[in-house]
């Protein structure tokens, strides 16, 4: 696989991944999305590039779950069943699910509590039964945020009802 190939298969893979994520109810209590392709989404554009996933915990989630072991515990299971049974309801089934890994950013807790994850998905797609080493798919995952009032925001659960339809 060529640069360029990988960098369309890393966006097409991610999108099955947002739309994974986004159809569960799960998920869509722990973390919120942001960034370019949740941009592009909301705009019906592509106009820019992004090759991974921005996302935020939810407040509420990091208070009700505010051990940090816990919280990458959780994600990783979470992201694991929501892509392997999203993946495999598809017809046909073209992803499969080899590894979810969620580490810390930081090695020690940030002093303001500003601390993330970053998540490495490797997959599997069948389509492409020859090819060896697909590049890994990255989700980083921020700490929470009070939103401004200039955000824009898009609730995952509306965008989740556009994906359905």
């Amino acid at each position: 696989m060529n640069p360029h190939e990988q960098m369309l298969w890393k966006s097409e893979t991610l999108d099955e991944v947002l739309k994974a994520i986004a159809s569960s109810r799960r998920m869509s209590s722990l973390v919120v999305f942001k960034g370019a392709r949740i941009l592009n989404l909301h705009l019906k554009t592509e106009l820019r590039q992004s090759l991974d996933l921005d996302s935020n915990l939810l407040a509420q989630y990091v208070d009700d779950v505010p051990d940090r072991r816990d919280q990458q515990k959780q994600l990783e299971n979470e992201l694991t069943v929501c892509l392997t049974a999203f993946f495999m309801h598809r017809n046909p089934v073209k992803y499969e699910v080899m590894n979810v890994s969620v580490k810390p950013k930081q090695l020690r807790p940030h002093p303001l509590g500003f601390d993330a994850f970053v998540v490495r998905l490797n997959i599997r797609d069948r389509s492409r039964p020859d090819v060896r080493g697909l590049p890994a798919l990255t989700i980083d995952v921020s700490a929470p945020e009070q939103p401004q009032s200039s955000y824009l925001a898009i609730p995952l659960f509306r965008w989740r009802l556009a994906i359905e339809t």
